[in-house]
């Protein structure tokens, strides 16, 4: 349905609008939105209580929900590669995927994400789960928003080196006291390669952590500070504030 471009346009034309002139740090900066998408992996390990048989079927659902995910991401990659519509204008959208949707589906239905909150209560009659959801939402961001534009984007840039700090940890620990912590009856083992992969795991979660403490466009001046990156400032506070009530409190309760 959409315009299509040439193989050379879609696998050989780079376009860098960040500022940073290293080609290889640009490539490392586009892993920012991507990046993204690797953090559902561990959605299962919140319903593990409840799956059947989960020491062995967890695992392979993650490992699976990877595969087809990343079978998928190919697809549209290559989807927006050879069909990028009117690409100039998109990048200057707050949200450029929803328009490129539009564009080249030509359809606006069940293309964004969340569709399920559009379901209509058969009591009410009225999308109860959208008009919470956006309520809660609303009132969350808007507060933040209402004190400080800053704020609101310091809060965003901390989301990604959060969680990804939160999945270095453990792999972290995993190298230092060695594998053999593990139980020898696991359903699922990596066996020799278990070490290699937490490794690779643990320079993968650096190397996002890193990137996602630097802005996404620069130069950052006084008149583009809205391109600052706010996750070192508020991750620099969180660990002075753990430091302060570990001395003063933590160490007293809790033991190393």
């Amino acid at each position: 349905m959409a315009p299509k471009v040439s193989a050379h346009f879609a696998f050989a034309e780079f376009i860098n609008n960040s500022g940073y002139t290293h080609v290889g740090w640009v490539g490392i900066m586009s892993l920012y939105a991507p990046s993204y998408a690797l953090y559902g992996t561990d959605g299962i390990l919140h319903i593990v209580e409840e799956i059947k048989d989960a020491e062995r079927n967890a695992p392979r659902a993650m490992v699976w929900s990877m595969i087809f995910s990343g079978i998928t991401s190919l697809l549209s990659a290559l989807l927006i590669a050879f069909a990028p519509g009117n690409w100039p204008e998109y990048l200057g959208a707050d949200l450029p995927w929803i328009p490129w949707i539009i564009d080249t589906l030509k359809s606006t239905a069940g293309g964004i994400a969340f569709i399920s909150l559009t379901i209509v209560s058969l009591n009410f009659r009225t999308p109860i789960n959208a008009i919470f959801f956006i309520v809660a939402a609303e009132m969350a961001i808007g507060l933040v928003v209402f004190g400080s534009d800053h704020a609101f984007e310091a809060i965003v840039s901390l989301g990604g080196v959060a969680i990804q700090i939160g999945y270095l940890i453990p792999v972290i620990m995993l190298l230092v006291s060695g594998r053999d912590c593990l139980p020898d009856n696991s359903a699922v083992s990596l066996g020799r390669f278990g070490k290699p992969i937490n490794i690779a795991s643990a320079i993968w979660s650096s190397l996002i952590i890193i990137m996602l403490c630097f802005p996404l466009y620069v130069p950052v001046t006084a008149s583009s500070i809205l391109n600052m990156n706010w996750a070192v400032l508020i991750i620099g506070a969180l660990v002075l504030i753990i430091l302060v009530d570990w001395v003063a409190r933590g160490r007293f309760y809790y033991s190393l």
